[in-house]
């Protein structure tokens, strides 16, 4: 049994709980906060296909020159930049000698035109002096035909010579080449996903080194039902939901591919979507809203407006100055608003917090900074 004094304890104890609530209410200082406007618009609906995320490139990168694996820090997971990432380095060393052993024979095809050019010049110049003697009658006809073919004859070595020099800067060029090709090189910007040499392994040209793909865009595969697939056309914007992030984006479409399934009556669509930060994996599951013909009202809001919280997605709404949480399904999305459906009946023309949401408590008066 309770006593007097344990009994109006707890009656003191049950009155503060009931008074303090209101008390606090009414004594919490107004959020400045920023609004716009709930509105309702004549939206085509939308249908919702789930799809996966599929890199938008995806390369096995092969030795191009045979040789030893001498240099390879990269391993599974890292970040490769296109034309800088050295993927592995193959023995050079053979390849080095041969760019000098070319080096110095296009020199020696250099020196062997130089002395052909200069050549030719003397015996132009001798079948000019014996045609001047000729006209002076001091030479025989015998001595300038013997100075003409000389020149034919100096003709063709400049000529051999020169073709000589071709083919020797051609193999320098190629020996140059073959030198580059021992550095593998990142292809484009990606990650690397698999490697398949170590640093001491014999590689033949052609073999694998290892396999990236891109990071800097990704795709979303979806199979668009036939009765719905000719209300897409190439280019078009298209609302997605990345499942495991629960994140709204939009995506261009890039491809519709007319070949589609017999058995599932579906056709694949492809979506390009930009992932700049790399938050989007390949493998990720997708769901993209695709417009239907129907259309119907639908509450709107803008994109600022939607907090994301563990509960699902929700929104403050202003009534009468008070700060007032509506939890929210969020439908698909539309430019720079989200069609919502509302767990409550909101009307057009409401204010919806879109800056300062974050700070909010249920009742808590609102200075609105944009009336």
């Amino acid at each position: 049994m309770l006593n007097m004094h344990q009994f109006l304890a707890l009656i003191l104890v049950g009155t503060l709980l009931l008074i303090t609530p209101a008390a606090h209410s009414q004594g919490m200082p107004p959020a400045r906060v920023r609004v716009g406007t709930i509105e309702q618009q004549n939206l085509q609906t939308r249908w919702d296909v789930i799809g996966r995320l599929v890199e938008r490139k995806r390369s096995i990168i092969a030795a191009e020159q045979s040789g030893k694996i001498i240099h390879m820090q990269v391993n599974d997971g890292d970040p490769v930049v296109a034309g800088k990432t050295v993927l592995a380095k193959i023995d050079d060393v053979w390849a080095k000698l041969n760019l000098q052993q070319i080096q110095a024979e296009l020199e020696q095809a250099q020196a062997q035109k130089r002395e052909a050019e200069s050549q030719l010049k003397q015996e132009q110049r001798d079948l000019t002096f014996y045609v001047d003697l000729v006209a002076k009658n001091s030479a025989r006809p015998k001595e300038v035909d013997d100075a003409r073919t000389a020149v034919e004859t100096a003709q063709a070595r400049l000529t051999s010579a020169k073709a000589n020099e071709q083919i020797k800067e051609a193999m320098h060029k190629q020996a140059n080449e073959q030198l580059a090709r021992l550095t593998v090189l990142a292809p484009f910007n990606g990650v690397v996903i698999r490697k398949h040499t170590e640093v001491g392994q014999w590689v033949n040209q052609g073999d694998a080194v290892v396999e990236i793909i891109s990071t800097e865009a990704i795709e979303a595969h979806v199979d668009i039902p036939e009765s719905l697939v000719n209300n897409l056309t190439a280019n078009d914007l298209t609302a997605l939901k990345i499942d495991p992030l629960d994140k709204e984006i939009q995506g261009r479409i890039i491809a519709i591919i007319p070949d589609g399934s017999s058995a599932a009556r579906t056709f694949p669509v492809h979506i390009l979507i930009d992932n700049p930060k790399g938050e989007l994996k390949v493998g990720m599951s997708v769901t993209a809203h695709i417009p239907t013909s129907q259309i119907k009202p639908c509450i709107t809001v803008p994109r600022d407006a939607i907090l994301s919280t563990s509960q699902g997605a929700a929104i403050w709404v202003n009534m009468d100055g008070k700060a007032i949480r509506v939890d929210v399904k969020i439908l698909f999305g539309l430019e720079n608003r989200y069609a919502i459906k509302p767990n409550m009946p909101l009307q057009p023309g409401m204010q919806v917090v879109i800056e300062g949401a974050e700070r909010l408590f249920p009742t808590q008066p609102l200075d609105v900074i944009n009336p």
